[in-house]
């Protein structure tokens, strides 16, 4: 059966908690390659940005000129992709996947009519690095990552453009679905004219998340059946 249905997952604050770490690790990178000390990312820097944009505003807030800027993204990239490969597996620090998480991508992989991808701010090897060590990577045929376009907005068109790609087939935005924490997320799913579910597993934004009004909010994933029963009925 040829999937009738894309189902575009975010990563960070929506499938798993990734810890602080690679925060720290990034904000390092950006520290070592622009000879600053002093720069270190906040939950607020980051949530639901792409890490290119995350490095572009913070070498911005430290003076350095756009053109510099773009000579010195994707090295501090490489820079963090090293600090992430090396430790994360390794760290201590609490990181965990979301209560539910597991049930509801197991349950949609079965389906021959559901085609799961990603749509995220990491780039394709730190989603790679954070979702294999809790098991997840396999479970997604195609992505739309932070090295495809800075801007959040992008995104889901290009996972859209790939899974047409992938299946020969025409998939419309009408039959897809973004899942995010953020109002970032949401936005994306609404200007690429896709239906949205955000999950509030951050209580300081569930306010604002609800207010946003997505097709569907939840707080978190801890009733799978009813999150199922929205993405495959609905």
């Amino acid at each position: 059966m040829t999937p009738t249905r894309l189902i575009l997952f975010d990563i960070d604050g929506t499938l798993i908690s990734p810890g602080r770490m690679p925060r720290v690790w990034l904000s390092e990178a950006i520290n070592e390659l622009s000879g600053e000390e002093e720069q270190h990312l906040t939950l607020d820097d980051v949530a639901g940005k792409t890490d290119t944009l995350i490095i572009e505003t913070a070498l911005l807030k430290l003076g350095v000129s756009r053109w510099n800027i773009r000579k010195m993204i994707y090295p501090i990239i490489n820079r963090y992709l090293e600090k992430l490969s090396a430790n994360y597996a390794s760290d201590s620090t609490p990181k965990f996947v979301f209560p539910g998480v597991k049930e509801i991508l197991e349950r949609l992989n079965w389906r021959e009519d559901i085609l799961l991808g990603l749509v995220t701010g990491n780039t394709p090897d730190s989603a790679r690095i954070k979702l294999s060590h809790f098991g997840l990577w396999e479970y997604f045929k195609l992505g739309a990552y932070a090295t495809d376009s800075k801007h959040r907005n992008d995104l889901p068109k290009i996972a859209l453009r790939l899974a047409n790609q992938m299946n020969h087939t025409k998939f419309e935005a009408e039959h897809a679905v973004m899942i995010g924490d953020t109002l970032n997320d949401l936005e994306a799913a609404r200007v690429n004219k896709m239906r949205s579910l955000i999950v509030g597993h951050h209580p300081y934004w569930r306010k604002d998340l609800r207010a946003g009004k997505p097709d569907l909010y939840v707080d978190d994933f801890s009733a799978p059946e009813h999150v199922l029963k929205w993405l495959i009925e609905s």
